[in-house]
């Protein structure tokens, strides 16, 4: 798992975390006291810090942070409501709205979780919608444009040219 997604959580319950957590306390103090030559001893203690992460079974302390899981329960709510409204005129207000959020945290939960800003995931949505249209309906360009919420076939053209070449 991406530590920049996950919290470590080190138990002194637990005998293979007890060892670890000393050297951590061990380098606070060195810090703290920062006797003559302290850095020099805080990089080892360091050193044997992260020697002591990588030797930890991953499954033992790493644990999905709480306020990723809370974002992904939220773009999914998005996602979902852009799903049922992709055919109309959208603005990030309404789609932040329908999560329960303020529009810039929207776009920031949606970078984090899919790595892309909330129009770009909405106009793929109209984009695969309209492929599954023009594939499976016998339904005009102009039709699938209006009905996708491109608004007009012009600008319908010109995404579609843009993301699939032709």
């Amino acid at each position: 798992e991406d530590p920049a997604l996950a919290l470590l959580r080190l138990s002194p319950d637990r005998p293979e975390h007890r060892a670890l957590l000393d050297t951590i306390r061990q380098a606070y103090r060195t810090y703290q006291r920062r006797r003559p030559n302290y850095e020099l001893e805080a990089k080892e203690q360091a050193a044997r810090i992260w020697r002591g992460l990588l030797e930890l079974p991953q499954d033992s302390c790493w644990v999905e942070r709480p306020d990723r899981r809370a974002n992904s329960l939220r773009v999914k709510t998005m996602m979902e409501f852009i799903g049922g409204h992709y055919g109309e005129k959208l603005t990030l207000e309404r789609i932040a709205q329908a999560g329960c959020v303020s529009s810039r945290e929207c776009g920031r939960c949606f970078q984090e979780t899919l790595g892309m800003s909330p129009f770009q995931f909405l106009t793929d949505f109209r984009l695969r919608r309209a492929c599954q249209l023009l594939a499976n309906t016998g339904l005009s360009a102009t039709e699938i444009a209006v009905t996708c919420g491109f608004g007009t076939s012009s600008y319908f053209s010109r995404t579609f040219r843009t993301r699939f070449g032709y």
